[in-house]
């Protein structure tokens, strides 16, 4: 197997980039990523982050393939601005939102669809105002009426087992929730994950499952690591990651996908 026939996606926060560190790509990582690019590979980012910012994370690394944006509720081409797919919200969803932020008052609240906020400006208000533990920043629900990927609610570590307890008991037709990060939950489209955009690029040809390689850190890549035939995690990541992945890399911080793309290139050698 040549690194031609190797496409990898990688998780950006957690796995690629972390807030701790100012969001930079560590340079063994860019340089690992640049050169598996140069012979050849394919490479490609999946993440619940919104295209602009996605797309400038792509500019730095050189990806030369369509991206997973939104977790999995779209793919999208940077290079000719073009979308292969796209899964909304269903609608009605107003008063299930209202009664969540009635009864948890202090959460925060965004959300992700083709006409706002494309650019993640709300959602790193939100987050943080978070961190610095001041009120958070919360979108008008008029925009939920519009096409919506996902809503995203910030949730202080404090109240996080109330709020899991109560959102994951909740049976919304066509939605599920998930954590994604240690401050956030999501409300997403049934069904649809990074893992399930994988599989809808295998379907169409674009993909071959034992020569696509995914590497992430959270509960929202547990489906991409799944369903990728190379899956690898972070090596602080949850143990249920742990138990789908073929790879378990060095932590973040000492360069994880640098890490990962060393050991398919070891295993792969071109």
């Amino acid at each position: 197997m040549k690194y031609t026939d190797l496409t990898i996606f990688t998780d950006l926060d957690g796995t690629l980039i972390d807030y701790r560190d100012g969001f930079e790509i560590g340079a063994k990582n860019l340089n690992a990523i640049r050169a598996f690019v140069e012979d050849g590979g394919r490479f490609a980012i999946a993440t619940g982050r919104a295209p602009m910012m996605t797309e400038l994370f792509a500019q730095k690394i050189g990806v030369n393939f369509p991206c997973i944006i939104y977790n999995g509720c779209a793919i999208v081409n940077f290079d000719t601005a073009e979308y292969v797919s796209k899964e909304y919200l269903p609608s009605g969803l107003e008063s299930h939102i209202t009664a969540i932020i009635e009864k948890f008052p202090w959460v925060g609240m965004v959300f992700k669809g083709d006409t706002q906020d494309a650019d993640n400006s709300e959602e790193q208000l939100m987050f943080e105002a978070l961190i610095r533990g001041e009120t958070m920043h919360r979108t008008d629900l008029v925009h939920l009426k519009n096409n919506c990927f996902k809503v995203i609610f910030a949730v202080p570590l404090a109240h996080h087992a109330e709020f899991a307890d109560y959102v994951y008991s909740l049976d919304i037709s066509g939605t599920y929730f998930l954590q994604t990060h240690e401050y956030l939950f999501e409300i997403l489209p049934k069904d649809v994950s990074k893992g399930s955009a994988i599989e809808k690029l295998y379907n169409m040809n674009i993909l071959v499952r034992e020569k696509t390689a995914a590497i992430g850190d959270y509960y929202n890549d547990y489906t991409m690591i799944a369903a990728a035939g190379l899956g690898a995690c972070v090596a602080s990541s949850p143990d249920k990651l742990k138990s789908v992945a073929k790879y378990v890399t060095c932590p973040y911080e000492q360069g994880a996908v640098a890490d990962f793309i060393d050991m398919l290139k070891r295993d792969f050698p071109a």
